[in-house]
C-alpha cells in the first residue's frame, strides 16, 4: 500500500506519485480506503466554487464601472451581468452534480455570446457584444475551467479539449478587433492575451501523459 503524506490519502494502484498533488508516495502498512477521498475532492471544490463566485462579482463591478466611464446605455451591462452569472451557475451546478463541466461550459459560453449577438442586433447593433459582453465572456470561461484544472489537476486531461477550443474561441475578439468590427481594444486584447498564455502555459506545464493525450485527441 502506497500512501501520500501531503494529501493523507491512500493508494492502491502501484505508481511513483500521487494523482493528485504530484509528490512523491511512501510505502504504507494496512487495507485499502479509498483511492480518491471524496471529502477530498469536495475540499477541493469548494476553494473553485468560491473562485467562482468571486471572479463573477469582480466582473459585473468592472462591468458597472465601464458603462460610468463610457456612459453607454445599461442594456449591455445587464446583459453581460446576467450572462456572466448564468454562466457561474452554470459551472456551480455542473460540479456539484458531477456532470460534464468542461461541455457545459462550452455550450453555454457559445449559446450566450450568439444571444447577446442577436440582442444587440436587435436594438440597432451598438457593437456593446463585441466589444465588452462576448470578450470578457469568453475570459471567464478559460478561468472557469484554469481554475477547476488547478483544484483537481488529475482532471486535465478530461477538460484539454474544451479548454483549447474556449481558448481557441477567445482569440476571436483580437481578429475581429483586426477587422474593424470590434472597436474598443482592451477587452479584445485581454482575451486574446489570456487564451494565448493558458494554451502556451498547458503546452509547458502539461505532463507527458496529457501531452500524448493532446496529440491523440487532435490528432497531430
Amino acid at each position: 500500500m502506497k500512501y501520500c503524506e501531503k494529501c493523507q490519502m491512500e493508494i492502491e494502484n502501484n505508481i511513483p506519485r500521487c494523482p493528485l498533488c504530484g509528490k512523491g508516495l511512501s510505502e504504507k502498512s494496512g487495507d485499502y480506503v479509498m483511492e480518491y477521498p471524496l471529502t477530498h475532492s469536495l475540499r477541493r471544490y469548494k476553494t473553485a466554487i468560491k473562485i467562482i463566485w468571486f471572479s463573477a462579482l469582480l466582473i459585473s463591478g468592472v462591468l458597472i464601472i465601464v458603462n460610468f466611464l463610457t456612459q453607454v446605455r445599461w442594456l449591455w451591462v445587464l446583459t453581460g451581468i446576467c450572462s456572466l452569472w448564468y454562466l457561474a451557475v452554470t459551472a456551480v451546478f455542473a460540479i456539484r452534480s458531477s456532470r460534464n463541466i468542461g461541455l457545459m461550459i462550452l455550450v453555454q459560453t457559445i449559446g450566450i455570446s450568439l444571444l447577446t449577438l442577436e440582442i444587440d442586433s436587435s436594438f440597432g447593433f451598438r457593437r456593446w457584444s463585441l466589444n465588452y459582453v462576448i470578450p470578457l465572456l469568453l475570459s471567464f470561461s478559460v478561468l472557469l475551467l484554469t481554475v477547476l484544472i488547478l483544484c483537481k489537476p488529475v482532471m486535465l486531461r478530461d477538460f484539454i479539449v474544451y479548454l483549447f477550443v474556449i481558448a481557441a474561441l477567445g482569440l476571436a475578439p483580437v481578429v475581429l478587433l483586426v477587422l474593424g468590427l470590434a472597436t474598443v481594444p482592451w477587452p479584445s486584447t485581454a482575451a486574446g492575451f489570456l487564451s494565448a498564455a493558458v494554451m502556451i502555459g498547458t503546452f509547458l506545464f502539461a505532463s507527458r501523459k496529457t501531452k500524448h493525450e493532446m496529440k491523440k485527441r487532435f490528432h497531430v
